[in-house]
């Protein structure tokens, strides 16, 4: 008898309701990176706008998580301490982001106000 937890399978959707379970190295064999997601570029084939991204309102801003283009942040406080630090050094950051230099304080009071932006109005 083999043993199953040395290769656990993957139960896989093939259509609503109906599952099968398939062997990881198969579906590595058929499956593509996920491509990189290039942001503005992609509608306008310009180099210059290379990742980046339109920002979105932020009325309800605490009802929107996950954050960033790819959700790779789950809370508002993660987001004001990401940009606290000033983001993640690459060749294509804008050199308008730095660090913050925000203290404790000035974080949560910071976080605070965003999620003040919720309305009332809003289940």
């Amino acid at each position: 008898m083999a043993d199953k937890t040395a290769n656990p399978l993957q139960r896989v959707q093939v259509s609503p309701g109906v599952y099968v379970d398939v062997a990881p190295e198969i579906i590595a064999s058929v499956a593509e990176p996920k491509a990189n997601d290039l942001g503005r570029y992609e509608i306008t084939q310009n180099p210059q706008d290379r990742w980046r991204y339109k920002t979105p309102s932020l009325r309800n801003v605490q009802l929107t998580a996950p954050y960033m283009h790819n959700g790779s942040i789950a809370s508002l406080r993660e987001v004001v301490e990401f940009y606290n630090r000033g983001g993640i050094a690459n060749e294509n950051l804008d050199p308008l982001i730095k660090p913050l230099h925000l203290s404790g304080i000035e974080t949560e009071d910071l976080t605070t106000f965003l999620e003040a932006l919720t309305g009332d109005n809003v289940e």
